[in-house]
């Protein structure tokens, strides 16, 4: 009257373990490979000036440029300038993106506004 699917006990030392019918036999878990995260790509761009540039600037003790700095995220150094150059090199890290923001930001300061240029296109 037993079970007709008995399997006989597994011994491990003193130790009796049944073992499992095939179909109930637990399959392995396939491995997943180990991601590894990478700190984002940091970049560095040096952007010459000159000392018309640069005093634009550094108005109010460089307050534009600690601006631009803490809004896009970026570093921003100004390196001293060497004798007998005439510009001055400005020296962006960080990401890709946030490198841009801050070059596109300083150009903008830089480029002189027309205030009437809507006047001066109809008058001609």
């Amino acid at each position: 009257m037993g079970n007709p699917n008995r399997r006989p006990h597994i011994r491990f030392g003193c130790a009796v373990v049944p073992s499992m019918p095939p179909d109930q036999a637990k399959e392995t878990a396939p491995v997943k490979p180990l991601v590894i995260i990478s700190k984002p790509k940091t970049v560095r761009h040096a952007l010459l000036l000159t000392d018309r540039d640069m005093e634009k600037l550094g108005k109010n003790s460089y307050a534009l440029i600690e601006g631009i700095a803490r809004r896009s995220g970026c570093k921003i150094d100004i390196l001293p300038k060497k004798e007998g150059d005439t510009e001055c090199e400005v020296l962006f890290t960080g990401s890709p993106v946030v490198v841009a923001k801050a070059k596109t930001w300083v150009k903008e300061h830089l480029i002189p506004r027309a205030h009437n240029s809507s006047q001066t296109i109809l008058d001609s």
